[in-house]
């Protein structure tokens, strides 16, 4: 379960960060991923030289309880990458974009004893 939280919160930021990062007038070259695991967490942080973009601000989508066919379009990654994480911040620094996140992992029962 960590791994797929892992997996799919990375995916979705990189892809954001290709699809509305960049355009013709922003330099966009640069994605970093970065990752530090402990024995209790793991702890990402990914930056990008594209424009400003704070998904912590980004509202959760209307309608979530309607069929997928129904709702708007975007804004759903975000709220997964919200939800999958256990913390998520931003902040503009130096030109980047740096996102970080924690996924906090599940405690081994017979090392906790």
């Amino acid at each position: 379960r960590s791994a797929y939280r892992l997996r799919a919160v990375c995916e979705e930021i990189v892809t954001n960060i290709i699809d509305h990062g960049c355009n013709l007038d922003v330099r966009c070259g640069l994605v970093q991923v970065q990752a530090e695991f402990t024995a209790t967490a793991v702890y990402l942080t990914v930056m990008d030289d594209g424009k400003p973009f704070d998904m912590s601000q980004v509202p959760v989508p209307p309608n979530l309880s309607l069929a997928p066919h129904l709702r708007d379009v975007g804004g759903l990654g975000i709220y997964l990458v919200k939800n999958l994480s256990d913390s998520f911040t931003y902040q503009r620094k130096y030109g980047k974009n740096i996102h970080n996140l924690t996924i906090l992992l599940p405690v081994d029962s017979k090392q906790a004893s």
